[in-house]
This record gives structure tokens, C-alpha cells and sequence, in this order.
């Protein structure tokens, strides 16, 4: 118990984050396409867990998930895009119709 409670403990919860190029189903859980002149979505709280590469590998490595990189800025408003922008990637689950790739082109 004393190892979960450590484990909870090193949980982070982020929210206020927005997504371009597409948009999060609250009912599917996953990333949809965004509808027509909707440039940006809200996305709900994400908990972020401390978990090793291997298994960050193991869970997220597969068609089944985008990795879809954090930004400090929105990349529409930058004027200059460095990796200093880059934060992290959020594994975000896509359905099976879609690709990683499919997500990669539009820039989400």
C-alpha cells in the first residue's frame, strides 16, 4: 500500500491544454476529427504518471494511440518554432479508422 500511495503521490493532474487539428470525444475517450472553422479544442485534465520508457514503449507504441506533442505556445502563434517550445508527448487514443500518421499530417 505504502508503494501506490508513493506512486499516487508522484501523479500530476494538467488541464487548460487545447488541441489543434482535431478534438476529444468525452463519450469515445479518444481524439475525432475537429468539425469545419474550428480552429482549436479544449481538452479534459490529463494525469501524468512517472512510468519508464520501456513501458511508456509497451502501453502507447501502437496504431492505437497518437503521440501527440505538448507545446508551451499554440504553433499558430508562434513566430519561431525550436525544440525549446516542445514539452512532452501525451498519448491521446485514436480509433481504428484513423493512423498516427493520419494525425501527424494535420499537425494535432
Amino acid at each position: 500500500e505504502k508503494k501506490d500511495k508513493k506512486a499516487e503521490e508522484d501523479n500530476v493532474y494538467i488541464y487548460g491544454l487545447f488541441i489543434e487539428g482535431g478534438q476529444w470525444d468525452y463519450d469515445l475517450e479518444m481524439l475525432v476529427e475537429a468539425k469545419l472553422r474550428v480552429l482549436n479544442y479544449i481538452m479534459p485534465p490529463f494525469k501524468v504518471q512517472v512510468i519508464s520508457n520501456e513501458e511508456f514503449k509497451e502501453r502507447f507504441d501502437n496504431n492505437s494511440y497518437y503521440k501527440a506533442p505538448l507545446f508551451k505556445i499554440s504553433l499558430r502563434d508562434a513566430l519561431r518554432f525550436d525544440d525549446e517550445c516542445f514539452i512532452m508527448e501525451i498519448p491521446l487514443k485514436i480509433s481504428d479508422t484513423t493512423s498516427p500518421k493520419f494525425w501527424l499530417k494535420r499537425s494535432t
